[in-house]
């Protein structure tokens, strides 16, 4: 029986290390398109690029950290909350956005050494149409991706 324990588990441990790496995988190509669509919007040089890049990626991830510590205090929200917890909640929000305010405003100043005005102007919109188009091509390769499933479902 022990073996049997121990056989399953191995397999279990090969599957999410195998799921893990796919993750992983498709994040990194993500990331690379981003990267290539944001860097094509802004005609960035590839000195421009270069140096707009880490400065870029150290932003994201302190944009993350802020997202992260905010959806923490959201995790224990509940819908039948107290008015105490309704407007500690409210002021968590407004905290939030201050915070990704004056991010938003410390790397404003960083970019503008590398990029021009006009190119920073273009680099929020920029981000957001990324996000719209990933969302779009998942979407759609949810849809082939069902429809495959619902066309041999009844092979099963």
């Amino acid at each position: 029986m022990k073996k049997y324990i121990i056989v399953l588990l191995a397999m279990l441990s090969i599957t999410f290390s195998s799921y893990s790496r796919q993750e992983e995988h498709a994040k990194e190509r993500i990331h690379a398109a981003k990267v290539a669509y944001i860097t094509d919007r802004l005609h960035l040089t590839s000195d421009e690029s270069s140096r707009f890049w880490p400065i870029y990626s150290e932003f994201e991830k302190e944009r993350k950290e802020i997202k992260n510590s905010f959806s923490q205090k959201y995790r224990t929200a509940h819908p039948d909350a107290s008015d105490e917890e309704i407007s500690r909640l409210y002021m968590d929000d407004l905290d939030f956005q201050q915070q990704m305010v004056e991010l938003k405003i410390k790397y404003k100043e960083q970019y503008l050494k590398i990029i021009s005005q006009e190119q920073f102007a273009e680099l929020y919109p920029a981000e957001r149409d990324f996000k719209d188009l990933l969302k779009r091509r998942l979407r759609e390769k949810e849809r082939r991706d069902n429809g495959r499933w619902n066309n041999h479902r009844g092979n099963y």
